[in-house]
């Protein structure tokens, strides 16, 4: 008998959860369908918004989605943009047989590419607190806050779901809706870590090194690592010194 009454308190849990899952994974795809169905001019329309936000000089960027692609899937790339001192003008690119290894080029390429998919450079708008300090604003809920002009570039996308659209583009490291930093690639800024910080110093000063690059396991080159993001850092005093950081969730 009581195996019988906890069969049946296990299915009356389990039913609300499937339902709400099944809801869930539904508004999933269809945010990814209408991001897919997107052409270049719509995204480039709600990333040019992004771009005017801040108050003051951005200092880092995401890597936003496209639906461009360039070459193949070992093609790999990521130049960091002027603001990103004193790395600013060189390209992060990875050797995929050495397993986790970046080295920094003095070419330039004029986008992102990540497994020969083609990315959006944005830059994350900074503003001043009540207490005039600056500090980067990564959340996209705060994006399309008293801003109708996102909100209708967003809606001309996803009418349904216009600000889990934008959750959606701008951490290009899961295909998911629900916003967290640990998926976002980001060039410069602070680091989302997954886990405790835990930030490298720089070999020749020993000062604490800055974050150059943050990048989610499954958008490395070769074999993915979906569980993990990946962490560059450099040192502003000795730019060539780098060191990579992984932590896995």
């Amino acid at each position: 008998m009581l195996k019988i009454v906890f069969g049946v308190v296990i299915a009356a849990m389990a039913i609300p959860l499937a339902v709400v899952l099944m809801r869930f994974n539904r508004k999933r795809l269809h945010i990814i369908r209408c991001a897919q169905a997107a052409d270049d001019q719509q995204l480039e329309d709600i990333y040019s918004q992004i771009d005017h936000l801040g108050t003051q000089t951005p200092s880092c960027a995401v890597l936003a989605r496209t639906n461009r692609r360039s070459g193949t899937d070992t093609d790999w790339t990521i130049p960091v943009s002027s603001f990103v001192e004193p790395w600013a003008g060189g390209t992060i690119s990875t050797d995929a047989s050495a397993g986790v290894s970046f080295r920094r080029a003095s070419s330039t390429t004029p986008e992102p590419v990540l497994r020969g998919q083609v990315y959006r450079i944005v830059p994350v708008p900074r503003n001043l607190t009540k207490t005039g300090k600056e500090r980067n604003q990564f959340s996209p809920d705060k994006y399309v806050k008293d801003n109708p002009r996102l909100m209708s570039a967003l809606a001309a996308v996803c009418p349904e779901y216009p600000t889990d659209l934008l959750a959606y583009l701008l951490a290009a490291g899961a295909e998911t809706f629900e916003f967290d930093p640990i998926f976002q690639a980001r060039v410069g800024g602070s680091p989302a870590w997954v886990q405790d910080a835990e930030f490298p110093v720089c070999t020749e000063c020993g000062k604490r090194m800055s974050l150059v690059l943050q990048l989610p396991g499954a958008l490395l080159p070769g074999k993915p690592m979906p569980d993990g993001t990946l962490y560059l850092f450099g040192c502003i005093k000795h730019p060539a010194q780098t060191k990579t950081v992984t932590q896995l969730s």
